[in-house]
Protein backbone atom coordinates (compact mmCIF):
# COMPACT_ATOMS: atom_id res chain seq x y z
CA UNK A 1 0.00 0.00 0.00
CA UNK A 2 3.09 2.37 1.13
CA UNK A 3 4.49 1.31 -2.43
CA UNK A 4 0.78 2.71 -4.44
CA UNK A 5 1.44 5.27 -2.48
CA UNK A 6 4.77 6.52 -3.49
CA UNK A 7 3.46 5.63 -7.28
CA UNK A 8 0.84 7.74 -6.82
CA UNK A 9 3.01 10.61 -4.95
CA UNK A 10 5.45 10.59 -7.83
CA UNK A 11 2.94 10.73 -10.77
CA UNK A 12 1.14 13.70 -8.94
CA UNK A 13 4.72 15.82 -8.80
CA UNK A 14 5.46 14.48 -12.16
CA UNK A 15 2.54 16.65 -13.72
CA UNK A 16 2.80 19.29 -11.30
CA UNK A 17 6.22 20.25 -13.02
CA UNK A 18 5.71 19.85 -16.54
CA UNK A 19 2.02 20.67 -16.95
CA UNK A 20 2.82 24.37 -17.78
CA UNK A 21 4.97 23.80 -20.77
CA UNK A 22 4.48 20.26 -21.70
CA UNK A 23 0.97 19.17 -20.92
CA UNK A 24 0.53 17.24 -24.08
CA UNK A 25 4.02 15.22 -22.94
CA UNK A 26 1.84 14.35 -19.58
CA UNK A 27 -0.99 13.64 -21.30
CA UNK A 28 0.64 10.96 -23.19
CA UNK A 29 2.69 9.53 -20.18
CA UNK A 30 -0.85 9.14 -18.53
CA UNK A 31 -2.34 7.43 -21.37
CA UNK A 32 0.85 5.11 -21.55
CA UNK A 33 0.25 4.33 -17.32
CA UNK A 34 -3.68 3.97 -17.82
CA UNK A 35 -2.39 0.98 -20.70
CA UNK A 36 -0.22 -0.61 -18.29
CA UNK A 37 -2.50 -0.79 -15.22
CA UNK A 38 -5.11 -2.48 -17.37
CA UNK A 39 -2.64 -4.77 -18.69
CA UNK A 40 -1.56 -5.82 -15.61
CA UNK A 41 -5.21 -6.00 -14.00
CA UNK A 42 -6.16 -8.40 -17.11
CA UNK A 43 -2.71 -10.65 -16.19
CA UNK A 44 -3.01 -10.81 -13.17
CA UNK A 45 -5.68 -11.31 -10.06
CA UNK A 46 -7.68 -7.77 -8.95
CA UNK A 47 -5.65 -5.80 -6.39
CA UNK A 48 -7.71 -2.92 -5.01
CA UNK A 49 -4.45 -0.88 -4.83
CA UNK A 50 -4.17 -1.27 -8.63
CA UNK A 51 -8.17 0.29 -8.60
CA UNK A 52 -7.13 2.73 -6.76
CA UNK A 53 -4.22 4.14 -8.55
CA UNK A 54 -6.38 3.47 -12.21
CA UNK A 55 -8.82 6.32 -10.47
CA UNK A 56 -5.74 8.96 -9.57
CA UNK A 57 -4.88 8.37 -13.29
CA UNK A 58 -8.14 8.79 -14.88
CA UNK A 59 -8.53 12.05 -12.92
CA UNK A 60 -5.57 13.47 -13.55
CA UNK A 61 -5.93 12.75 -16.75
CA UNK A 62 -9.61 14.40 -16.78
CA UNK A 63 -8.14 17.11 -15.09
CA UNK A 64 -5.15 17.90 -18.01
CA UNK A 65 -7.50 17.03 -20.84
CA UNK A 66 -10.16 19.89 -19.49
CA UNK A 67 -7.30 22.52 -18.51
CA UNK A 68 -5.62 21.56 -22.42
CA UNK A 69 -9.75 22.43 -23.65
CA UNK A 70 -10.02 25.81 -21.36
CA UNK A 71 -6.40 26.62 -23.17
CA UNK A 72 -7.50 26.17 -26.87
CA UNK A 73 -10.19 27.92 -26.20
CA UNK A 74 -8.34 30.78 -24.79
CA UNK A 75 -6.20 31.12 -27.81
CA UNK A 76 -9.30 30.53 -30.26
CA UNK A 77 -10.97 33.43 -28.43
CA UNK A 78 -7.70 35.72 -28.55
CA UNK A 79 -7.14 35.15 -32.11
CA UNK A 80 -10.95 36.37 -33.00
CA UNK A 81 -10.43 39.43 -31.24
CA UNK A 82 -6.71 40.04 -32.81
CA UNK A 83 -8.74 39.57 -36.72
CA UNK A 84 -11.31 41.72 -35.48
CA UNK A 85 -9.03 44.28 -34.32
CA UNK A 86 -7.30 44.02 -38.06
CA UNK A 87 -10.47 44.06 -39.63
CA UNK A 88 -11.50 47.23 -37.87
CA UNK A 89 -8.05 48.91 -38.58
CA UNK A 90 -8.00 48.46 -42.37
CA UNK A 91 -11.37 50.09 -42.52
CA UNK A 92 -11.49 53.84 -42.82
CA UNK A 93 -14.35 56.15 -41.94
CA UNK A 94 -14.21 59.03 -44.37
CA UNK A 95 -14.81 62.49 -42.54
CA UNK A 96 -17.39 64.55 -43.29
CA UNK A 97 -16.30 67.93 -44.50
CA UNK A 98 -17.47 71.39 -42.12
CA UNK A 99 -17.10 75.29 -42.48
CA UNK A 100 -13.92 74.83 -39.98
CA UNK A 101 -11.60 72.69 -42.04
CA UNK A 102 -9.43 74.57 -44.26
CA UNK A 103 -9.72 73.93 -48.34
CA UNK A 104 -6.92 71.40 -48.55
CA UNK A 105 -9.04 68.98 -46.77
CA UNK A 106 -10.98 69.17 -49.65
CA UNK A 107 -8.45 67.62 -52.44
CA UNK A 108 -9.09 63.68 -51.84
CA UNK A 109 -12.90 64.70 -52.80
CA UNK A 110 -11.95 66.71 -55.73
CA UNK A 111 -9.00 64.06 -57.04
CA UNK A 112 -9.47 62.81 -60.75
CA UNK A 113 -10.13 59.08 -61.46
CA UNK A 114 -7.16 57.20 -62.20
CA UNK A 115 -8.32 55.77 -65.45
CA UNK A 116 -10.38 58.69 -67.37
CA UNK A 117 -12.38 58.01 -69.97
CA UNK A 118 -10.74 58.40 -73.63
CA UNK A 119 -11.47 62.02 -75.48
CA UNK A 120 -12.40 60.32 -78.27
CA UNK A 121 -12.47 56.85 -80.11
CA UNK A 122 -9.99 55.14 -82.52
CA UNK A 123 -11.51 56.46 -85.69
CA UNK A 124 -11.22 60.00 -84.55
CA UNK A 125 -7.29 59.65 -83.93
CA UNK A 126 -5.00 62.16 -85.98
CA UNK A 127 -2.56 59.42 -87.27
CA UNK A 128 -2.68 56.07 -88.39
CA UNK A 129 -1.06 53.65 -86.00
CA UNK A 130 2.41 52.72 -87.03
CA UNK A 131 4.59 50.61 -85.22
CA UNK A 132 7.84 51.53 -83.97
CA UNK A 133 10.49 48.86 -85.04
CA UNK A 134 10.03 48.01 -88.78
CA UNK A 135 11.19 44.08 -89.84
CA UNK A 136 12.25 43.04 -93.15
CA UNK A 137 9.47 40.73 -94.78
CA UNK A 138 10.67 37.08 -94.57
CA UNK A 139 12.82 36.17 -97.60
CA UNK A 140 10.21 34.06 -100.67
CA UNK A 141 13.10 32.40 -101.66
CA UNK A 142 16.61 30.31 -100.50
CA UNK A 143 19.29 31.85 -102.56
CA UNK A 144 17.30 35.38 -101.12
CA UNK A 145 19.24 34.70 -97.30
CA UNK A 146 22.66 35.64 -96.84
CA UNK A 147 23.96 33.39 -94.61
CA UNK A 148 27.71 33.25 -93.21
CA UNK A 149 29.86 30.50 -94.36
CA UNK A 150 29.88 28.56 -90.71
CA UNK A 151 26.31 28.14 -91.63
CA UNK A 152 25.28 24.47 -92.06
CA UNK A 153 23.44 25.61 -95.19
CA UNK A 154 25.85 27.70 -96.62
CA UNK A 155 26.28 26.93 -100.44
CA UNK A 156 29.81 27.98 -102.08
CA UNK A 157 27.71 28.71 -105.44
CA UNK A 158 24.72 30.44 -103.94
CA UNK A 159 26.48 32.27 -100.96
CA UNK A 160 29.80 32.84 -101.64
CA UNK A 161 33.09 32.06 -103.72
CA UNK A 162 33.77 28.67 -105.21
CA UNK A 163 37.63 29.34 -104.60
CA UNK A 164 37.33 30.44 -101.05
CA UNK A 165 35.14 27.48 -100.25
CA UNK A 166 37.44 25.37 -101.31
CA UNK A 167 40.45 26.79 -99.34
CA UNK A 168 38.18 26.69 -96.37
CA UNK A 169 37.77 23.00 -96.99
CA UNK A 170 41.56 22.11 -96.71
CA UNK A 171 42.46 21.29 -93.87
CA UNK A 172 44.79 23.30 -91.57
CA UNK A 173 48.00 21.94 -91.24
CA UNK A 174 49.38 20.91 -88.18
CA UNK A 175 52.62 21.21 -86.67
CA UNK A 176 54.08 19.23 -83.97
CA UNK A 177 56.39 20.69 -81.31
CA UNK A 178 59.44 18.36 -81.77
CA UNK A 179 60.79 18.08 -77.43
CA UNK A 180 64.34 19.85 -76.66
CA UNK A 181 67.18 17.71 -76.33
CA UNK A 182 67.74 16.67 -72.49
CA UNK A 183 70.74 18.55 -70.88
CA UNK A 184 73.17 16.03 -69.65
CA UNK A 185 75.29 18.88 -67.52
CA UNK A 186 72.93 21.33 -65.30
CA UNK A 187 73.37 24.53 -64.75
CA UNK A 188 73.07 27.98 -62.13
CA UNK A 189 70.22 29.79 -63.56
CA UNK A 190 67.59 31.15 -61.78
CA UNK A 191 64.86 29.68 -63.31
CA UNK A 192 65.69 26.47 -62.25
CA UNK A 193 63.69 24.42 -59.38
CA UNK A 194 66.29 23.81 -57.00
CA UNK A 195 64.02 20.82 -55.21
CA UNK A 196 63.82 18.62 -58.80
CA UNK A 197 67.51 19.39 -59.10
CA UNK A 198 68.44 18.45 -56.05
CA UNK A 199 66.92 15.02 -57.08
CA UNK A 200 68.68 14.72 -60.16
CA UNK A 201 72.00 15.60 -58.52
CA UNK A 202 72.37 12.31 -56.50
CA UNK A 203 75.83 10.62 -55.22
CA UNK A 204 75.87 9.14 -58.49
CA UNK A 205 76.80 12.50 -60.15
CA UNK A 206 78.62 14.02 -57.47
CA UNK A 207 81.61 12.19 -55.73
CA UNK A 208 83.53 14.82 -53.55
CA UNK A 209 87.62 13.79 -53.55
CA UNK A 210 88.02 14.56 -50.08
CA UNK A 211 91.65 12.77 -49.88
CA UNK A 212 93.24 15.96 -49.33
CA UNK A 213 92.08 17.24 -46.04
CA UNK A 214 90.59 14.15 -43.92
CA UNK A 215 90.55 11.06 -45.82
CA UNK A 216 86.68 10.84 -45.48
CA UNK A 217 83.85 12.60 -46.92
CA UNK A 218 81.82 12.77 -43.60
CA UNK A 219 84.41 14.12 -41.80
CA UNK A 220 84.88 16.70 -44.36
CA UNK A 221 81.38 17.41 -44.43
CA UNK A 222 81.40 18.34 -40.79
CA UNK A 223 84.72 20.18 -40.81
CA UNK A 224 83.37 22.17 -43.77
CA UNK A 225 80.44 22.93 -41.87
CA UNK A 226 82.28 24.00 -38.76
CA UNK A 227 84.18 26.72 -40.77
CA UNK A 228 81.04 27.85 -42.66
CA UNK A 229 79.89 28.77 -39.06
CA UNK A 230 83.17 30.24 -37.92
CA UNK A 231 83.15 32.26 -40.86
CA UNK A 232 79.48 33.16 -40.26
CA UNK A 233 80.54 36.08 -37.75
CA UNK A 234 83.24 37.15 -40.64
CA UNK A 235 81.77 38.03 -43.18
CA UNK A 236 84.89 40.11 -45.38
CA UNK A 237 86.53 36.04 -45.05
CA UNK A 238 83.43 34.84 -46.88
CA UNK A 239 83.09 37.39 -49.39
CA UNK A 240 86.84 37.65 -49.81
CA UNK A 241 87.34 34.33 -51.49
CA UNK A 242 88.55 32.00 -48.48
CA UNK A 243 85.27 30.35 -47.87
CA UNK A 244 85.00 29.94 -51.85
CA UNK A 245 88.76 28.27 -51.79
CA UNK A 246 88.23 26.13 -49.30
CA UNK A 247 85.28 24.84 -51.82
CA UNK A 248 87.98 24.57 -54.04
CA UNK A 249 89.74 22.63 -52.09
CA UNK A 250 87.37 19.95 -51.29
CA UNK A 251 87.08 20.00 -55.10
CA UNK A 252 90.83 19.48 -55.86
CA UNK A 253 92.05 17.74 -58.85
CA UNK A 254 88.53 18.31 -60.76
CA UNK A 255 87.67 19.85 -63.85
CA UNK A 256 85.46 22.91 -64.28
CA UNK A 257 82.47 21.17 -64.96
CA UNK A 258 82.43 18.88 -62.05
CA UNK A 259 84.14 22.29 -59.53
CA UNK A 260 80.77 23.56 -60.36
CA UNK A 261 78.71 20.48 -59.27
CA UNK A 262 80.43 20.06 -55.73
CA UNK A 263 79.42 24.79 -55.78
CA UNK A 264 75.99 23.93 -56.57
CA UNK A 265 76.02 20.85 -54.36
CA UNK A 266 77.17 23.34 -51.15
CA UNK A 267 74.40 25.64 -52.56
CA UNK A 268 71.98 23.09 -52.13
CA UNK A 269 72.35 21.40 -49.01
CA UNK A 270 73.69 24.64 -47.36
CA UNK A 271 71.32 27.11 -49.04
CA UNK A 272 74.75 29.58 -49.87
CA UNK A 273 74.75 31.77 -52.76
CA UNK A 274 77.77 31.33 -54.53
CA UNK A 275 76.92 32.61 -57.77
CA UNK A 276 79.93 35.88 -56.91
CA UNK A 277 82.32 32.80 -57.47
CA UNK A 278 85.65 33.16 -59.13
CA UNK A 279 85.32 29.36 -61.14
CA UNK A 280 88.48 30.48 -63.10
CA UNK A 281 90.71 30.93 -59.49
CA UNK A 282 91.93 27.39 -58.91
CA UNK A 283 94.91 28.47 -56.37
CA UNK A 284 94.40 27.79 -52.84
CA UNK A 285 95.43 29.72 -50.01
CA UNK A 286 95.87 27.72 -46.70
CA UNK A 287 96.11 31.17 -44.80
CA UNK A 288 93.09 32.86 -45.74
CA UNK A 289 91.41 29.97 -44.39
Amino acid sequence: MNDMKDIDRTLATYVRRHYKNQAHVVLKFLHSVQHVITSLSQNTDVDPTLDTLAESVHKLTQKVERQLHEEHMQQQHQQQQQQQQQQQQSIVTPTKPTALRPMNAFAPFLRAPLVPFPPYGPRMLPLPFRPLLHYPPPPHHFSARRLPPHHPQWHPRLHGNAAAAAAAARPYPFFALQPLPARNQPRLRAALNWADLAEELSAQHIHLNAYALCGDFERARTNLRQRYIGKVYNPEGIHGGGFYKYCDLIAKQWKRSENLESKLWMRLSWDIDLNGADYRDQSINMGDL
